[in-house]
């Protein structure tokens, strides 16, 4: 589970390689919010893409959901909404990250660092799968386009650019 936003979501990559090279043949669901489907859409390593629609309800998300019931369920976001979803759905083992809530709260807002070593995020979403037997080093993040994504942008790109512009050209900005 990682409902938004769009750096978080990718920033999850790394941990669903991890896991499908871990669990070849486990079955990969990821839980997000309609808007960042585009995110995961084309990832190789999530086999269901599971989309809260912003017109239903936490209870009409869950009846949908408690069809399935999972091995392990992860939260990685930790918020309420997400910590809903998590408690209702059903699974043999549920694991959550360690979210620094409250040591981020005291650097930002009273200039207090708690915080002993920044840990990457990524790393803090690893954390919990850890009980897995999850130990070897995470891969990059990834980010995968969909075969219409990859036209449009050609698409655009071959109208909007300047005729010596069109080498390769990359840029991303997923977020904050």
């Amino acid at each position: 589970i990682r409902l938004s936003s769009l750096g978080d979501i990718l920033l999850t990559t790394p941990v669903l390689r991890a896991l499908h090279e871990h669990f070849p043949a486990a079955h990969i669901d990821f839980l997000t919010k309609a808007a960042y489907q585009d995110v995961l859409r084309a990832n190789p390593c999530v086999d269901r893409l599971l989309l809260l629609e912003p017109q239903q309800g936490l209870r009409e998300t869950l009846h949908r959901l408690r069809q399935t019931r999972y091995d392990v369920v992860v939260d990685l976001q930790r918020t309420l909404r997400s910590c809903l979803l998590y408690h209702g759905l059903l699974a043999q083992r549920k694991l959550a990250y360690t979210k620094r809530t409250i040591r981020r709260a005291l650097l930002v807002h009273l200039g207090w660092n708690t915080l002993q070593a920044m840990m990457p995020v990524p790393e803090l979403y690893r954390g919990p799968l850890r009980c897995l037997g999850m130990t070897a080093p995470l891969p990059p993040l990834e980010m995968h386009l969909a075969a219409e994504s990859r036209e449009a942008m050609q698409a655009y790109l071959q109208q909007e650019l300047p005729d010596g512009l069109r080498r390769p050209l990359l840029a991303v900005a997923p977020g904050a």
